[in-house]
């Protein structure tokens, strides 16, 4: 065979045909070299040019005398390699503009190729490619970054985007990886400066094996389009300021992605002093699976290194990640690793291994900036009691959004909570009086507050005898644990000589031990308060067969947002709260009209025992001027935010306000910002641009519904058993000897029981048997057609068409009076006795 013939020179018609053979088999040239790799390679003609506009790389044309122009295909298996096109790969030579072609390339004959659509663009093994430019690749490509590229250029700009704006990238299967060099200072100052910057791609499978040194290193942007339904394998994010960015504009999303492992880092020596993100979140439905978060919190200080902050995200999730060495508000420089803002809703965080405990805590390691607050974080180093043996006993939920007030301002009760006096044995659905309990807004949540009451709950321990307690509340305020023991017989055995208790000290280095106390009527006690975050251990003996559990002060507050008791065995027994048998403690209940002011619009409650002449319900209407407060607050027009005023702790939502020159309709509170002293109204119309505005609040009153107009029904006459008001009604089921409807015209007792007369009708044969005297029957059999009455004994025919009786009915002579009948009387009289036609 003779030397082959590099294709440029041959298909150029510039090589010499004494140094070398092209040969020319079934429409195939062979024996010829890559001009920048040197591998031999071949060209097949195609069929049909229609569509094809030669490249000089994969289709070339070829004029010759014998068979004139023609386009011939490069024949490959596997992928277009950057190789054919330029790129070097020596980690030296500038392979912007080769790498640049190749793409482009791939994207024009992406449709055209005996491959198929989403044909690969192979950056190959072995090789390192450097570039200084932006790389644009297109959408609709596969890639396959079987090595890195190293980005020499600029810091003002992305080093790889994928795909464009407004155009949706689908289908596409991507390995991508890219590092800044040299990595210095200068990485993390410009936004723009992107490692991988993704754009509109859609139900993709995209690989990022390196992202490392940039401003951001992954970024996922729906622009004008959406970039959603993507899995991404996330491998080394290293030293960028926001490790992985989600964001959107122009009309654009980001949703109902999936983002696999990951492990987001910074070296020490690197950025010291700066804040470094490991996500930054936004839209829906995202949502990472086991990212491991070690952003090196030691030497981003007096910086900080969030683990992730969520911005306006909603239903996104991050599921076992790794929070390690990130910042938490127990540290020198406080601040928590998962933070939440704006319009983020119903997102969840669940961390598994942290550096210690501490760090791992809500208090330190959340904080919900939200406007909802409707955000869930737990770490499974914390709660490993829960997971483990998976038995939550009873739950309190949020306390704020339960309570209700009772009969005096200080009283409040919560469904399913009880209270336990501090200085006896009292236990009661109510918390008593005299004692301060309040709702608190503080940092960022609501809390309930009792002074020396204490939060109680009666759980039934006759599977379970070990237990943990899991508060929480504000920190300093977290109450001390007591509890109370009773035997199968609810005799209570607490005693100080004859110990029902052991602390479960090894489950928790903080944990407290108990002590007998007094107070709470005797129990066993913790010391003093302890933090509202630290899980509380104790275990039972087998005698114990129920217990009081009480989270309280006895000499001090106790603040609490809400409380699990979790059994610490496989196998527990539901416990129960307490119960009354006379009412459902799953309503908030009041005893009374409520206090005015003490709630919010729309809130229903239950009198606790209704009666007759006293209410049933109440509900909170929002009218009324009763306690109104006054402050004062800078307004803008078209804006329904009020700021700068005086004292905003004071107002509620749902409270209606008089604002000085507004002209408007009525305004409502919709929002309050306690940090920042500003509250939202429902609208802005008609307010006036001012400062120091005087502003009128008006708490709520409340509608009461009494036992009126109820409706009952049963088988008997309600007369003299159904105790109700006037205008209640009785439906008597199953009666055939005439009305099924009551009605209570008169009394407040069982007495005054009317029945209404429905119209009947039918045939003789049908008649009830034995109604209420003077029951009306429409009798439509042919020989008695016509109304009848029941006189108590036997049915009477209101007229007759015949003289004789017929049927059992008795014909009904009428009655005249001489001295003033007159004819028209006479002639009816006829009528009804039959002697005259109707």
């Amino acid at each position: 065979m003779n030397a082959p013939v590099f294709a440029n020179q041959y298909f150029d018609g510039t090589y010499d045909p004494t140094q070398g053979t092209v040969y020319r088999t079934n429409n195939v040239l062979s024996n010829l070299l890559d001009d920048f790799t040197g591998e031999e390679i071949q060209f097949k003609k195609v069929s049909s040019t229609s569509g094809i506009t030669p490249d000089g790389i994969i289709y070339r044309e070829l004029t010759t005398q014998e068979f004139g122009t023609e386009v011939f295909k490069r024949i490959f298996a596997g992928g277009i390699s950057v190789l054919w096109f330029g790129a070097v790969g020596d980690n030296n030579t500038d392979d912007t503009n080769a790498i640049q072609l190749a793409a482009d390339t791939v994207f024009a004959v992406r449709y055209i190729s005996s491959l198929g659509p989403n044909i690969t663009l192979v950056f190959p093994a072995g090789y390192l490619f450097k570039t200084m430019d932006t790389v644009f690749i297109p959408a609709n490509i596969n890639v396959d970054m079987q090595v890195r590229i190293n980005y020499h250029g600029p810091k003002d700009r992305p080093a790889i985007v994928v795909g464009n704006a407004g155009t949706a990238s689908m289908n596409a299967t991507l390995n991508l990886s890219v590092a800044n060099v040299p990595r210095d200072e200068g990485n993390w100052i410009n936004p723009d400066h992107t490692g991988i910057r993704l754009l509109n791609q859609a139900a993709n499978i995209i690989t990022i094996t390196t992202s490392d040194g940039f401003y951001k290193g992954v970024e996922c942007v729906g622009d004008a389009a959406g970039f959603a339904y993507n899995s991404l394998f996330l491998k080394r994010i290293n030293a960028n300021r926001y490790g992985v960015y989600l964001d959107f504009g122009n009309n654009g999303w980001c949703n109902e992605n999936k983002f696999y492992g990951g492990r987001f880092s910074t070296e020490s020596g690197f950025a010291e002093g700066q804040t470094r993100i490991g996500a930054r979140i936004t839209g829906n439905d995202n949502i990472f699976y086991s990212p491991s978060f070690e952003l090196n919190w030691l030497v981003s200080r007096p910086g900080f290194s969030y683990a992730a902050i969520m911005d306006d995200a909603s239903d996104c999730r991050i599921f076992h990640c790794r929070n390690e060495g990130n910042s938490s508000k127990n540290s020198s420089t406080p601040a928590a690793a998962f933070i939440l803002n704006g319009a983020s809703k119903g997102n969840i965080i669940e961390t598994a291994y942290a550096y210690d405990r501490q760090r791992a805590k809500e208090a330190n390691a959340f904080e919900d900036n939200s406007d909802t607050k409707q955000n869930v974080y737990r770490s499974v180093q914390n709660m490993y009691t829960e997971v483990q043996f998976g038995t939550v006993m009873f739950d309190s939920g949020n306390l704020a959004e339960k309570v209700s007030r009772y009969a005096g301002a200080d009283q409040i009760m919560i469904p399913n909570i009880l209270f336990a006096f501090f200085d006896n044995s009292t236990v009661s659905t109510i918390s008593p009086s005299g004692f301060s309990a309040e709702v608190l807004n503080k940092n960022g949540g609501a809390y309930v507050e009792l002074l020396r009451t204490g939060f109680a709950v009666k759980l039934d321990t006759t599977l379970s005898k070990k237990f943990a307690i899991i508060r929480s509340g504000i920190e300093g305020r977290g109450g001390r644990v007591g509890v109370k023991c009773y035997d199968e017989n609810g005799v209570n055995i607490t005693s100080e000589s004859d110990w029902q208790i052991d602390a479960q000290a090894g489950y928790d280095s903080n944990n407290q031990l108990f002590a007998w106390s007094t107070n709470y009527g005797g129990c066993y006690l913790t010391g003093t308060p302890t933090p509202a975050s630290t899980p509380v251990y104790f275990s039972i003996k087998a005698a114990v067969k129920s217990v009081h559990i009480i989270i309280g002060n006895p000499s001090g507050y106790t603040s609490l947002k809400s409380f699990k008791v979790l059994s610490l065995e496989n196998e527990a027994k539901n416990a129960s709260a307490y119960y009354s048998p006379t009412y459902n403690d799953q309503l908030s209940r009041v005893n009374g009209i409520p206090e005015v002011g003490t709630h919010v619009t729309g809130k229903l409650l239950f009198e606790r025992l209704p009666s007759l002449g006293r209410p049933l319900i109440h509900i909170c209407s929002g009218f009324g001027t009763a306690h109104s407060l006054t402050d004062t607050g800078n307004v803008t027009a078209g804006d329904r935010f009020i700021t700068n005023l005086t004292n905003v702790s004071q107002f509620n939502v749902g409270d209606f306000l008089e604002i000085e020159h507004a002209t408007g309709p009525q305004y409502i509170i919709e929002r309050i910002d306690i940090a920042n002293g500003s509250i939202q109204l429902n609208t802005s119309t008609g307010l006036v641009t001012g400062t120091a505005l005087p502003i009128k609040n008006h708490p709520p009153t409340f509608q009461s519904i009494g036992l009126t107009g109820v409706n009952f029904s049963g088988y008997a006459s309600p007369e003299g058993i159904i105790k109700a008001s006037i205008g209640s009604t009785y439906q008597q089921l199953g009666n055939i000897g005439g009305s099924s409807l009551w009605i209570k015209l008169s009394g407040n007792d069982n007495t005054g029981w009317v029945e209404t007369q429905i119209a009947r009708s039918g045939f003789t044969s049908q008649r009830p048997s034995n109604p209420s005297v003077g029951f009306m029957f429409f009798n439509l059999s042919a020989s008695d057609s016509g109304p009848e009455w029941w006189d108590g004994t036997k049915w009477v025919r209101a007229h007759n068409l015949a003289s004789e009786n017929r049927a059992g009915v008795v014909r009904q002579a009428a009655s005249l009076d001489p001295a003033t009948a007159t004819a028209a009387d006479i002639i009816n009289a006829l009528k009804i006795a039959g002697m005259m036609a109707l």
